[in-house]
């Protein structure tokens, strides 16, 4: 992300920042010697104002497609904190989705219904992730073996129902060839650019913001993000397009 800094004495500098701060206060920036300093102000409430929300509420704009449909009229900053808002109910509240169920066609949709021991296998982190892309954007219908998973409380339940949330959520890819390592995660857009490191929060699990040095994104990873086109029935991605990628991300 640039910025325009105002140096003392009265000079100005484009400067680029790898992370931005987002709580609002006043940062000083010295370059070359010279002070400057910018200011993170308050986000501008928008005349709907999810972020005051109660879960129920901000579900109930969620599925109607309100907020997909507002999604860049909101403020910047707003719009990063209602992401983080939806991912930390919608996500975070989900955890590891250690299970999942298997079934050979589209099951009933039962928010609270525990499949058979004889459908219940182990869940993976494209498991998570496809979970995931069916509650915050679902434009691919939900595959029948990704209906039911078993929740952080150890729980089942069933977030796969017909109304998703249609918002800029896709796939992230983050690999590391030294480490031998590759990993799945969840992107949403929270900024234009979709080229621009920063227009992007990463989030699996229980973490909800997923930034270079987590270990679900070791420091010098190939990351990418693609739009899926289509699933297996097991939920994995059988065909996508490249939206962007970046190497060795630090």
């Amino acid at each position: 992300m640039e910025k325009t800094i105002i140096l003392n004495p009265g000079e100005s500098a484009q400067v680029s920042f790898n992370y931005t701060p987002t709580e609002v206060g006043i940062y000083n920036v010295a370059i070359d010697g010279l002070v400057g300093e910018f200011q993170v102000v308050a986000p501008e409430t928008p005349t709907t104002d999810y972020l005051n929300m109660s879960e129920s509420e901000l579900l109930t704009y969620l599925a109607s497609g309100h907020v997909a449909s507002t999604w860049w009229d909101l403020p910047p900053i707003y719009r990063r904190e209602l992401a983080l808002k939806i991912i930390h109910l919608w996500s975070v509240a989900i955890g590891p989705t250690s299970y999942h169920a298997t079934y050979p066609t589209t099951p009933p949709w039962n928010p609270f219904f525990e499949p058979p021991l004889g459908r219940q296998e182990p869940g993976y982190c494209h498991l998570s992730f496809g979970l995931r892309y069916f509650i915050f954007n679902g434009t691919v219908p939900c595959p029948p073996d990704l209906y039911y998973y078993r929740n952080i409380y150890d729980s089942w339940e069933s977030w796969c129902f017909p109304t998703p949330f249609h918002l800029p959520v896709y796939y992230g890819g983050i690999s590391h060839t030294g480490l031998n390592w590759a990993h799945i995660v969840c992107a949403i857009q929270i900024a234009p650019n979709v080229q621009d490191f920063n227009s992007w929060i990463f989030f699996q699990y229980e973490t909800p913001d997923i930034r270079p040095g987590n270990e679900q994104m070791p420091r010098g990873s190939f990351v990418k993000v693609d739009r899926p086109i289509r699933f297996s029935d097991t939920g994995l991605i059988r065909n996508s397009e490249r939206i962007a990628d970046w190497e060795d991300v630090k």
